[in-house]
């Protein structure tokens, strides 16, 4: 999942819910969002980082990798955490951090 955020101002406003560091929306709670299914959040403030944030997000499509497996574990409707390595410490991975095993 990735989540784009456009902040053309910082101004205060009723009714918007402010992040940690006055951005307009509640950074934290995007990246939250975003981590816990393996994706990332990218923050436009300005019509110049609006390119990079797209071209980012593309780059990072056009190599991704999807990998699966059948958990062998009962169905409890638990939160069951996970982890993915690699062996090269070269290499960047992203995963989601775990799953809910729905009955």
């Amino acid at each position: 999942m990735f989540l784009c955020s456009w902040q053309a101002h910082s101004q205060r406003r009723g009714g918007i819910t402010m992040g940690n560091n006055g951005d307009r929306v509640n950074v934290n709670a995007l990246r939250d969002i975003t981590d816990d299914s393996g994706g990332r959040t990218e923050i436009v403030r300005t019509g110049r980082d609006l390119d990079p944030a797209t071209a980012n997000i593309a780059d990072e499509l056009s190599r991704q990798y999807y990998l699966g497996y059948s958990s062998t574990g009962k169905k409890d409707g638990r939160w069951h955490a996970i982890r993915v390595e690699l062996k090269d410490p070269s290499l960047h991975i992203r995963a989601r951090r775990g799953f809910v095993a729905t009955p």
